[in-house]
């Protein structure tokens, strides 16, 4: 029981980070979201169309990757969710090395990868059956 309450969870965790991830890709690249582009002074980027189709296809095509692996019951679900977990991670450091600033909602999305990652975790050890069983009696 307790299992199957981490996998869902882990599978919620997923697809807010997909959702999120697929918002910030359109709405970066249709204009609909606008950054100033001294935000990218100093780095690789002359503008946001990279950043953009790498929060899209990476950060939320790892996540929605991770969430349908984990929802059809596949063995890879729960590496998939440490992995997307790890990425979403990789992606707010990186956004607040390249912007220089920090908002409450990199740290909202860094969290969320936390989550990702540890659930997932969790998951890769067969959900701890012996360890959680513990935990209820």
């Amino acid at each position: 029981m307790v299992v199957r309450w981490v996998r869902w969870t882990a599978i919620g965790f997923d697809i807010f980070a997909a959702v999120s991830a697929a918002v910030g890709f359109v709405g970066i690249l249709s204009g609909g979201l606008q950054m100033p582009l001294s935000m990218l002074e100093g780095s690789w980027f002359s503008d946001f169309t990279v950043p953009a189709l790498i929060l899209g296809i990476v950060v939320g095509g790892s996540a929605a990757a991770a969430a349908v692996s984990l929802w059809r019951g596949w063995a890879v679900g729960p590496l998939a969710s440490v992995l997307a977990g790890v990425v979403m991670m990789g992606w707010i450091v990186s956004e607040i090395l390249i912007i220089r600033e920090y908002s409450w909602a990199q740290g909202l999305y860094f969290a969320c990868g936390i989550v990702q990652a540890g659930l997932g975790l969790l998951l890769l050890g067969g959900g701890r059956r012996d360890l959680l069983a513990s935990l209820h009696g």
